[in-house]
C-alpha cells in the first residue's frame, strides 16, 4: 500500500503494446479480412473495444435468419448516436465448407472475417468457447481478450436497440482502465497502475449501513495484521453505497487512510462493479489476486471467521488450519 506515485496516466502508457502480445492476435492470428482489403487483429485493440466473434456458416438455416438480424442491429448501432457506437467490432468466423461458400456468406455480411484458410485458428476458438451448434456469438474485450458473454446471439435478439451494450458484466481489467482512484488527501491514481501486481480488496458500504459499521473495524484490523506479516502486496477499495455526497465524504473521513476510493461522481462503475461481483447488497467485500482473477466476489464471511487474515486470501477449498 506504500510507495504510490501521484499521477495521471502519461501518454506512454497509452501507447499500443507491442501486437505479438496483445491476447486478440493469440486468437485471431495477425489479420483478418474485410470489403476493402486485410485489417490488422492489432486495431481491434483499442481501448474499449468489443469484439463479437460470429460463428457462423451458410449452410446453416437458423444462421441464415439470424445474420440479417445482427447486421440490422450492427449497422443501426454503427450509424446511431449511442456513445460507444465505433466500439463494436464483429468478425465472422466461418463453418462454410469451401471459400466460395464462404465469400458468397460473407458479401452479405457489413464486419470482418478470418481468412478462410485459417482453419486451424477456426477450430481452436470453436473449441476454446465451446461452441457447440450454430450460429453463435462470443463477445470479447478487445484490449485483453477477455470473455464478456459467449451468449451474444441472445443478448442481441433481446435488446436491438443495444441499450445493454456489451450485454454482460465486462472483465474487471476492462472497468479499471481509465478509472482514476482517489486517496483521503484527494490525490489521484490510475487504478490499472496502483493495482497491478497487488491483491485488491473491493470493499462496498455506506456510512449510513449499521452493518458497514460493524464489518469496517475487522476489515480495518485486517489490512493492519496483512501489513505487520508483509506477505503480499495488497490495496484497499472503498467502493461507496452512500445516498448523498455528504454522506459520502463523511463516510471516507472515516477510513483509513491508506485506502483508496472511487470518486462519488463515477456512479457507472460503482454499478459495473456491482455486477461484475453479483453483488445485491451491502456490506461486500470481492477479494480478487494480483493476476486479476476473483478468488471470492464476497468474502464478508471469511473476514468474521479470520479477521486477523491467517488464511488468506481464502482460497476456495482451504480449510481452517
Amino acid at each position: 500500500m506504500a510507495g504510490r506515485q501521484d499521477s495521471r496516466p502519461s501518454s506512454a502508457a497509452n501507447s499500443q503494446p507491442d501486437s505479438a502480445q496483445l491476447p486478440l492476435v493469440a486468437f485471431l492470428g495477425n489479420k483478418l479480412v474485410s470489403h476493402h482489403g486485410d485489417v490488422p487483429v492489432s486495431s481491434l485493440a483499442a481501448p474499449n473495444k468489443v469484439i463479437g466473434v460470429y460463428f457462423s456458416a451458410s449452410w446453416c438455416p437458423p444462421c441464415k435468419a439470424f445474420t440479417p438480424k445482427l447486421a440490422s442491429v450492427y449497422n443501426a448501432f454503427k450509424s446511431s448516436g449511442h456513445p460507444r457506437r465505433s466500439d463494436w467490432e464483429v468478425v465472422l468466423v466461418s463453418a462454410d465448407k469451401d471459400e466460395v461458400s464462404f465469400l458468397q456468406y460473407y458479401r452479405t455480411m457489413p464486419w470482418l472475417a478470418l481468412p478462410y484458410n485459417r482453419r486451424d485458428i477456426k477450430d481452436l476458438l470453436k473449441a476454446m468457447f465451446k461452441v457447440k451448434g450454430y450460429p453463435a456469438l462470443v463477445l470479447l474485450d478487445g484490449p485483453s481478450g477477455e470473455l464478456i458473454t459467449a451468449d451474444g446471439r441472445n443478448a442481441v435478439t433481446a435488446d436491438p436497440s443495444c441499450s445493454g451494450f456489451p450485454w454482460g458484466p465486462l472483465p474487471l481489467s476492462a472497468l479499471l482502465r481509465g478509472l482514476i482512484l482517489v486517496d483521503h488527501k484527494g490525490g489521484s491514481y490510475p487504478a490499472d497502475r496502483v493495482l497491478a501486481g497487488k491483491f485488491k480488496l473491493f470493499f462496498f458500504a455506506a456510512g449510513w449501513s449499521k452493518e458497514c459499521a460493524e464489518l469496517t473495524p475487522l476489515l480495518v484490523g485486517l489490512t493492519r495484521a496483512l501489513q505487520a506479516a508483509g506477505r503480499l502486496r495488497f490495496e484497499v477499495v472503498y467502493v461507496s453505497g452512500d445516498r448523498t455526497e455528504p454522506e459520502f465524504r463523511e463516510a471516507v473521513q472515516q477510513l483509513p487512510p491508506a485506502w483508496l476510493h472511487i470518486p462519488w461522481v463515477d456512479l457507472a462503475t460503482k454499478k459495473a462493479l456491482a455486477a461484475r461481483f453479483s453483488l445485491n447488497g451491502i456490506p461486500s467485500l470481492a477479494i480478487v489476486d494480483a493476476e486479476g482473477a476473483t478468488i471470492r466476489p464476497d468474502a464478508c464471511h471469511k473476514l468474521v471467521q479470520d479477521p486477523q487474515g491467517r488464511l488468506f486470501p481464502w482460497y476456495p477449498g482451504q480449510v481452517r488450519a
